[in-house]
C-alpha cells in the first residue's frame, strides 16, 4: 500500500475493527465510495485490509463482494445501489461526503437486501473522514 497515506491505513484499521466488534462473524463486504481521489484511495486500502487481515473468524482475510464508485450528482443512483445491495453482503461500507452520499443512501434504502443496520459510513468532514454506524 505504498501510494495509501498513513492516515487511510489507519482509517481503514479503525474500520475493520469497528465492524469486527459490532459483528464477530463477518465474512464479506460490499464497499461504494466517491469518485474523488481521497475515497478512491480509501475504498482501495479497505479493500486491500479486508482482503489481507484475518481475525478469529477470517483465517484468511475477508471477501469484498463489490467494489462500486457513485458521482456526485446523477439521476438517480439506481445502478449503483442495485450492483451494491445485489451481492447481499455481511457489511456495506459507504465513503464520501456531501449530496451523493445521501443521495446513495437513500437509493439503496429502497432495495430489498440492503439493511441499513449493517451499513457503516466513513463520510468527509472538515476534510476529515469520520468512521458512523448506521
Amino acid at each position: 500500500m505504498s501510494r495509501i497515506s498513513k492516515n487511510l491505513e489507519s482509517i481503514s484499521d479503525q474500520l475493520i475493527t469497528a465492524i469486527d466488534d459490532y459483528k464477530y462473524e463477518t465474512y464479506s463486504v460490499a464497499i461504494a465510495h466517491s469518485r474523488d481521489d481521497e475515497s478512491c484511495l480509501l475504498a482501495q486500502a479497505i479493500k486491500e485490509d479486508w482482503e489481507t487481515k484475518t481475525s478469529w473468524v477470517r483465517h484468511e482475510g475477508g471477501f469484498v463482494l463489490s467494489v462500486v464508485d457513485y458521482p456526485e450528482e446523477a439521476a438517480s443512483w439506481l445502478r449503483q445501489a442495485q450492483k451494491l445491495a445485489g451481492t447481499n453482503p455481511d457489511i456495506y461500507v459507504l465513503i464520501g461526503y456531501g449530496n451523493g452520499l445521501e443521495k446513495l443512501l437513500n437509493r439503496l434504502s429502497q432495495e430489498a437486501n440492503f439493511r441499513k443496520e449493517d451499513t457503516f459510513v466513513l463520510y468527509k468532514e472538515n476534510e476529515i473522514f469520520q468512521l458512523k454506524q448506521l
